[in-house]
């Protein structure tokens, strides 16, 4: 990866509108959960509501603390392999939307960023996570099996 300038005006278009973010561009891997290198990609892309995810779109459940619900629909990924992957291979829209949710909004948006590295423009973080989800009365479903992420050494999934 080459550097990006540090700090900047930056313009996300998405699908639930324009966001307009200032930040440096930091990328690199984590370390006993503490994020290491020199330049990743800081935005201000908004949140999205339960009540604007469409029925199609692919939600990511990076809990820590599970419990025995999801919301529907999502597909499960420990937030450390998605943060410490060299690279994001994943079966997920690269120009469509995705809405992250999890234990914890910072990161939660430090995922959301590594997607956005990894050219998946259109996630987001979803806007109060599954206790907003439930309260807007939207469906839940039993826990599912979490997902490896494809071409990790770890996963036995490689790259077609």
């Amino acid at each position: 990866m080459n550097p990006a300038p540090s700090g900047g005006l930056y313009l996300f278009i998405i699908p639930y509108g324009v966001t307009l973010g200032y930040g440096s561009l930091v990328y690199g891997r984590r370390e006993n959960g503490c994020r290491l290198g020199t330049k990743a990609v800081m935005s201000d892309t908004k949140p999205v509501r339960p009540d604007r995810v469409g029925a199609a779109t692919p939600i990511l459940d990076v809990r820590r603390h599970k419990g025995r619900r999801q919301i529907r629909g999502a597909v499960q990924y420990h937030p450390n392999q998605l943060l410490d992957a060299d690279s994001l291979t994943l079966p997920l829209p690269r120009d469509g939307p995705i809405v992250v949710y999890g234990d914890d909004d910072s990161e939660v948006d430090e995922v959301v960023e590594r997607l956005h590295e990894n050219g998946f423009s259109g996630a987001a973080r979803l806007e109060g996570g599954m206790l907003a989800w439930q309260s807007a009365g939207l469906a839940l479903e039993d826990l599912t099996q979490e997902q490896p992420i494809p071409d990790e050494p770890s996963s036995g999934l490689r790259r077609l």
